[in-house]
């Protein structure tokens, strides 16, 4: 049985998270070809989340994303707009821009990737 390490962390670009804010996305190992898990994105210490711009670079050779899952587990309380992009192999885009004056401010599981 062949193992791989998912390489997803290529690059992440992020705008409006600064200062002690951060921003996770756990390494995962998969054990077989043609296995979908989800990879969980996570943010910390967020105070007044306006927007977010993520850009992740991925090797389009080794895993396929397949889908983003916006906000599963609801801590944005749907004033925010989720616009992903997964056209462009090996780059997902994820914008998330509040629309609503009561923005989210807390650590939390925003969306997660299926691969």
């Amino acid at each position: 049985m062949k193992y791989f390490q998912i390489l997803l962390l290529l690059g992440i670009n992020i705008s409006t998270i600064l200062l002690s804010q951060s921003i996770e996305i756990p390494h995962r190992m998969m054990s077989m070809q043609d296995t979908t898990i989800n990879i969980p994105i996570f943010i910390y210490d967020v105070s007044e989340l306006e927007s977010i711009q993520l850009i992740i670079e991925y090797d389009e050779t080794i895993v396929n994303a397949l889908e983003i899952i916006e906000n599963p587990v609801g801590i944005l309380d749907g004033g925010y707009t989720f616009t992903p992009n997964l056209t462009e192999p090996g780059i997902i885009t994820l914008p998330i821009l509040s629309n609503s004056a009561n923005v989210f401010s807390g650590s939390g599981m925003i969306a997660q990737i299926t691969l």
